[in-house]
């Protein structure tokens, strides 16, 4: 066998080379999936991969905390299982959005081995489009954590980062948007350990000094200079913002699906 010696150039935003590799771990410690849009398919100013493409998922870096954390935590597998502009209760055609979470629920997460925990980290693109927030939350989110659930698997729902700026944004979505993180913030106890939650917003989001609203409109903010975790759209993240995601998670919530071996 020899090696691949082709030419050419790279083309486009993606750095994927090659995807679904099922690996066999030693002591087969089992996966932890991103479910999720932009927050895990990223694109915008501020992001580096492969050639130049902007392609940084929460799950790269969850996989490096994995790898080097100290708390005892098994090195989970992480998968990335995000579509871009992808929505929870809705299938969006075109160039991107695809088939809905709960759509591909059964191909991009349940097919995958040794699935314990899904991170689910979408629904502001539902917000965007219409969608209200008790819909997303008691409907979309609730059928998700129910299907997810049944099959033994642990849910980590983040909270939505904030949009003010974002032209689509307006102050009815973020006040939405407010209205699915509370909802979101009080699943830290519920039906314990299958559901809980992390604060992704918290992670990035400092009040709107020019909001006159209350509570004050929440912004993209700044992490210790230089960072900046405002790609430059108001919505999307830089590297710095998706590094402070991923330092948010509690690694420790993270749990084993791994079926016994007979």
């Amino acid at each position: 066998m020899t090696a691949f010696s082709g030419t050419g150039s790279i083309w486009g935003y993606l750095a994927n080379i090659v995807t679904d590799i099922d690996v066999t771990a030693a002591g087969n410690p089992g996966t932890v999936a991103v479910l999720g849009n932009n927050l895990t398919h990223p694109t915008g100013a501020g992001m580096t991969a492969l050639g130049g493409g902007s392609r940084v998922p929460v799950s790269s870096g969850l996989a490096a905390a994995l790898r080097t954390n100290t708390q005892g935590v098994p090195d989970y597998g992480a998968i990335d299982a995000g579509i871009e502009d992808n929505g929870v209760l809705r299938d969006v055609r075109g160039n991107a959005g695809g088939l809905s979470a709960l759509s591909r629920l059964d191909r991009d997460i349940l097919d995958r081995p040794g699935i314990g925990t899904v991170i689910v980290t979408e629904g502001l693109t539902d917000l965007l489009n219409g969608a209200i927030a008790n819909t997303l939350s008691s409907v979309g989110y609730t059928e998700l954590a129910t299907l997810l659930n049944a099959w033994g698997v642990t849910v980590i729902f983040a909270s939505l980062t904030p949009c003010d700026g974002y032209s689509p944004c307006t102050a009815a979505v973020d006040s939405a948007r407010t209205a699915v993180n509370t909802w979101i913030g009080g699943q830290s106890t519920f039906l314990a350990p299958f559901l809980s939650n992390v604060d992704f917003n918290a992670a990035v989001a400092v009040d709107d000094p020019d909001s006159s609203s209350t509570p004050a409109e929440q912004k993209l903010g700044t992490g210790a200079a230089p960072a900046d975790y405002d790609s430059g759209d108001h919505v999307n993240l830089t590297n710095d913002g998706y590094a402070a995601l991923t330092a948010s998670i509690p690694l420790t919530g993270l749990v084993d699906n791994t079926p016994p071996a007979y």
